[in-house]
């Protein structure tokens, strides 16, 4: 059974954005730097978490701090990038290139990783 997060689209791609975490202000560590998880990974990606008993990594910090330039809100999970790395390393639905993006950035200065997820409205809920 699909685990299912409240308030995320898991059948639309993820944003992934390397930031530079400083007491409690956050940068992106380069404005080109990102990946984007193709929509059909991402349940099993979210399943995969969970199987870790790593979902926390995602709904411990989920909050809707933006917008895409078209009007599509997006809710954003920010864990410590070493501790996501961590996971991922032992995860079979991590795109090899998201996981050698993950460490060039941590090696670049990196300490956070936010991941963007389109908001699921209540009234999108089946």
């Amino acid at each position: 059974m699909s685990v299912l997060i409240k308030g995320i689209k898991q059948d639309k791609p993820v944003e992934f954005y390397p930031y530079v975490s400083r007491d409690c202000y956050s940068e992106p560590l380069d404005d080109k730097e990102f990946y984007l998880m193709d929509a059909s990974i991402v349940q099993s990606f979210i399943d995969e978490l969970a199987e870790f008993g790593a979902l926390h990594l995602i709904t411990e910090t989920l909050q809707c701090l933006c917008q895409r330039d078209d009007g599509t809100v997006l809710n954003t999970a920010f864990p410590e990038m070493g501790e996501f790395i961590q996971v991922a390393q032992k995860m079979q639905s991590i795109p090899k290139d998201l996981l050698d993006n993950l460490h060039r950035w941590e090696y670049l200065g990196a300490n956070q990783i936010d991941m963007n997820f389109e908001l699921k409205k209540a009234w999108e809920y089946e």
